[in-house]
């Protein structure tokens, strides 16, 4: 660890077991050890770890992520699983599998994945699916259809980053009003998955870890309501899937409008799909 204009800069670096000598460094690896010891582990030249992205993201993206390190050239590579990331714990590797578990409604599972070869394009971090796929978050919720709410609403497109790529539309858009007493709106695409199947097994782990012993059914198909960012419990945001996609909405401190708005966010993202 070192600093870098005030920031703290992780740098891993390779040393040969013979002669201490250092084989490669690397800078900014987002690469976490496990939880419970803190350490990366090794299968088959391969070091397994946790990825780590920037705290300020909450918890998008969605999906749970691990990054693979070649332990003889540093070079890695950043991979999704289809299940979330707060429902999901690195607890093992060997023989070129890592094994993960993910708790859910019916108690959860070990699973066994072996990395292999990328059958799809770049970039890995989206897991097979095109940065073409992710809609523009923006146009899931154009200023007009919130005249339920408060005239003069004004967009403000976000660019977000996943390691060294960045999204081509805005994944996330805040929509204030023009009046101060007005609720603002935040609507962010939380994940794209290669299926429907998919998207909707990381929904359900997703609802599961936020309210374990809770359990609460969408008020709509596909939207389900739960609390805000951070620590807030008030129930302002909802996610909502549609086929692959899954948008997040967030009307800030009131739960009646994230009710009214919600649906609108899912009609808007079923015609962007053409359903």
């Amino acid at each position: 660890m070192k600093q870098r204009d005030g920031k703290q800069e992780l740098i891993l670096r390779g040393l040969d077991a013979g002669d201490g000598q250092t084989m490669w460094t690397r800078p900014n690896v987002p690469i976490s050890g496990t939880a419970e010891r803190n350490t990366l582990l090794a299968s088959q030249g391969l070091l397994v770890g946790e990825t780590i992205w920037s705290h300020t993201l909450g918890r998008w993206p969605l999906s749970y992520f691990v990054t693979f390190l070649d332990q003889w050239d540093g070079s890695y590579r950043v991979l999704p699983l289809p299940y979330s990331e707060f429902a999901s714990t690195l607890v093992g590797a060997s023989s070129g599998l890592l094994f993960v578990h993910h708790g859910l409604p019916d108690g959860g599972w070990v699973v066994a994945y072996r990395p292999e070869a990328a059958a799809s394009p770049e970039p890995y971090e989206l897991g097979g699916t095109s940065p073409g796929a992710w809609p523009d978050a923006c146009e899931l919720l154009p200023a007009s259809d919130l005249a339920m709410l408060d005239d003069g609403y004004l967009a403000f497109p976000r660019e977000r980053s996943l390691g060294s790529f960045t999204f081509p539309r805005p994944v996330s858009c805040d929509l204030v009003p023009s009046d101060d007493g007005g609720q603002a709106v935040t609507v962010t695409i939380d994940w794209v998955a290669r299926s429907e199947a998919e998207a909707t097994a990381l929904l359900e782990s997703e609802v599961f870890d936020l309210f374990q012993s809770r359990p609460r059914r969408p008020f709509e198909p596909g939207i389900h309501q739960i609390p805000g960012p951070g620590l807030d419990p008030t129930l302002d945001s909802a996610l909502i899937q549609v086929g692959p996609v899954i948008a997040h909405l967030t009307v800030y401190n009131s739960p009646k409008n994230l009710r009214r708005v919600a649906p609108v966010v899912a009609r808007n993202l079923r015609r962007h799909l053409g359903e």
